[in-house]
């Protein structure tokens, strides 16, 4: 039998999602960002920007923050934004 945590009950929601955001993405966003927006994200804005990442990666179904950028800063990613 198993139990179902909070933890485990978002899994089953929402499939596995990659636990963090590795740096070079990180530093590759808060670029992108700062350029196109003139906002500025700091390194503690890191956890911030990976909540509300994870709703887009799920709308587009990729599985991890690394893929979302090799998409986001390909042709067809640029295009789209």
């Amino acid at each position: 039998m198993e139990i179902i945590t909070e933890n485990n009950r978002e899994k089953q929601i929402w499939g596995e999602m990659p636990a963090t955001l590795s740096e070079k993405a990180f530093r590759r966003l808060s670029e992108l960002i700062h350029r196109e927006c003139g906002i500025k994200m700091p390194a503690p804005k890191k956890i911030m920007l990976e909540a509300r990442l994870r709703k887009r990666l799920r709308e587009l179904g990729i599985k991890s923050f690394d893929a979302y950028c090799k998409y986001l800063f390909s042709p067809k990613g640029l295009e789209m934004s």
